[in-house]
């Protein structure tokens, strides 16, 4: 079986400018224009096939990979004519870190075929942002070994909001580190008219954020200490606007005014799904 010269490969990517550590995805589309079918194979090394990526960094070397790990394409049957598309984690593969611009294609190989073949170059960004908020916090914990360092003093991490241009709009991230490491990186949504979301921190060290979807709706966002999104909740402005309410004894956070708002109504559940 030969399936010469007959794959087409193209590549898109989730975005165009990344925040830098942010994850960096690519989606490859294979058309097959051979008259039979292709198998990738996950157990059987005559019908395998995997994908690399050309990377030239902003200094214009070629990006190494930072994993003995490689992308591998398995499991896949491109029939006649069939087209089928793979999200692969370009960042879990190759150190995007450098700030700059990056130029990237995809490079499709398989034990079947006597030529490898390569989409058209795309080229991304990687930005430093820029801060908006940012504040340190305790570490929670219910016994005091958890929290203190071999120096004596309390852990402590800090939740960040940075902004950059995407090319049309402000996207808010949050972002959870320390000193050493980055735990979470999130997108929250666009920044409006220059106004940074409300933030507060509560008795558990959770952040809370209020951010705003329209001059009318807010969305609600509740954020544990390692960037797990515990709640969201769209609210709507009716005679009051909603906002932070923080309790001082016990360090509560709530919802204080407002009411919930209706999908389809009051918001596109499309808009928002881009930052779940």
């Amino acid at each position: 079986m030969d399936a010469a010269a007959q794959l087409g490969v193209t590549i898109e990517l989730n975005r165009r400018n990344y925040l830098q550590y942010e994850h960096v995805f690519a989606k490859i589309k294979l058309r097959n224009y051979a008259g039979s079918a292709l198998v990738f194979s996950d157990s059987n090394p005559k019908i395998a096939g995997g994908v690399d990526f050309e990377i030239y960094s902003p200094d214009g070397g070629i990006v190494r990979t930072i994993s003995k790990d490689i992308p591998e394409i398995k499991g896949l049957l491109l029939k006649p004519g069939e087209t089928s598309e793979i999200m692969i984690p370009v960042s879990k593969y190759y150190n995007l870190s450098e700030l700059g611009k990056y130029r990237i294609k995809a490079i499709i190989h398989h034990s079947l075929m006597k030529s490898k073949y390569e989409s058209d170059s795309l080229t991304f960004s990687v930005l430093s942002g820029i801060d908006t908020w940012k504040t340190k916090f305790g570490m929670p914990s219910f016994t005091q070994k958890d929290i203190i360092t071999d120096s004596g003093k309390i852990k402590t991490r800090q939740y960040r909001i940075a902004s950059i241009y995407d090319g049309k709009d402000k996207v808010l991230y949050l972002i959870i580190e320390d000193e050493k490491h980055i735990y979470a990186i999130k997108r929250i949504g666009y920044e409006m008219a220059d106004k940074v979301p409300s933030c507060e921190i509560d008795n558990l060290s959770r952040l809370h954020i209020l951010q705003k979807l329209s001059s009318e709706v807010f969305m609600y966002m509740l954020f544990d200490i390692d960037g797990t999104r515990e709640r969201k909740e769209v609210y709507k402005k009716k005679e009051t606007s909603p906002v932070l309410a923080r309790d001082p004894e016990t360090g509560a956070v709530v919802v204080a005014g407002g009411a919930p708002a209706e999908i389809d109504k009051d918001y596109n559940e499309t808009e928002d799904e881009m930052f779940k």
